[in-house]
């Protein structure tokens, strides 16, 4: 049951005001055995400023450039600083049944880190922790992130789960500001390159923690890394985030060595993706099951290649890269997501 569907996403839009589209992207989909494939995605490359200038908006936008061609502009860059050291922080602080995407993903990444031979201590996990007991899974204790795929709650160990996930708590972990109520925090110096990874629901300019949970603003994440850069401690730092809206969080960015990658900008929604007919639930996001791929594909995979890659591939938003300079974007994720 083939069939193309139009402007399903992929948009590229003016700069100025954000209004006119400049190329649109088509998926080619496939149903097999209920299950949803991607063949390829087909863009309108073809489609200019001059052949739209009569679609142009009443307030006179201008085309943008093409937005996979943004992380060819930054020039090679190199860290002054020898790295010594790697950690992660990852969190799925969503719950209910309906958000089992949020935690199937971010235990996904866990898994990844886990098989890429970063060890647990380095590793701060934060999810709600609540869909492999919930009373709507038919697989009890398991979370997948594919169809019939492996159990990544297995042998996961969490760090912090249930009303602990909080934003307060996920300020407290960054900036190392150990309490009672998080003796695990973030153990990072000068040299330590730092990986930090959130899927959960997003409004414009805040994460959403749980219900009730409170929420990381961009003002909290332009203080955090402030903090953190001002305290030296991170060489280089990496953000993936999966919310709706995700480019807002990180607008007021200062500061360096930061490269942040999310699927959705400032002004739209995502998507869910890998919908499993069994267990009638979305098993992970658009963006981060594009990310996954995109480094499956391709081990060797640098951050720079890394945007383009998932930018062609999220069908249901729009990706957004923030660099904000002193960051090696030639580096392969692999090797930085990696002991």
């Amino acid at each position: 049951m083939p069939w193309i569907t139009g402007a399903s996403g992929g948009l590229e839009y003016d700069v100025v005001l954000g209004v006119d589209p400049v190329i649109t992207w088509y998926s080619h989909w496939t149903v097999d055995n209920g299950t949803f494939a991607t063949i390829k995605t087909i863009s309108s490359e073809n489609l200019t400023a001059g052949s739209k200038s009569d679609q142009e908006s009443a307030g006179g936008t201008r085309a943008s450039e093409a937005l996979m061609s943004l992380s060819s502009h930054s020039a090679p860059y190199s860290a002054t600083r020898e790295r010594t050291g790697f950690r992660a922080v990852i969190v799925g602080p969503s719950q209910g049944w309906r958000n089992y995407r949020h935690q199937s993903d971010a235990l996904s990444i866990y898994t990844l880190l886990r098989k890429n031979g970063v060890a647990d201590e380095d590793i701060i996990l934060m999810t709600f922790d609540d869909i492999p007991t919930s009373p709507e899974n038919p697989l009890r204790g398991d979370i997948h992130n594919v169809p019939r795929g492996e159990n990544v709650r297995a042998g996961a160990q969490v760090d912090y789960a249930g009303p602990a996930v909080t934003a307060e708590m996920l300020k407290n972990v960054m900036t190392g500001n150990r309490t009672a109520s998080t003796p695990v925090v973030l153990e990072s110096d000068a040299g330590t390159d730092v990986f930090v990874y959130i899927a959960s629901h997003g409004s414009p300019g805040e994460v959403v923690f749980g219900y009730g949970n409170g929420f990381f603003t961009t003002d909290d994440f332009t203080r955090v890394t402030d903090a953190m850069a001002r305290d030296r401690r991170y060489r280089q730092m990496v953000f993936f985030i999966d919310t709706c809206f995700g480019e807002s969080i990180a607008t007021g960015a200062t500061a360096p060595g930061i490269y942040y990658l999310t699927g959705a900008a400032k002004n739209e929604p995502s998507l869910g993706a890998v919908y499993d007919m069994e267990i009638k639930q979305w098993l992970s996001d658009e963006f981060t099951s594009s990310v996954l791929s995109a480094i499956r594909a391709n081990p060797d995979i640098t951050f720079r290649e890394l945007y383009p890659a998932t930018y062609k591939s999220v069908t249901g938003s729009h990706v957004r890269m923030v660099d904000t300079g002193q960051f090696d974007l030639d580096s392969p994720v692999m090797a930085y997501l990696s002991p």
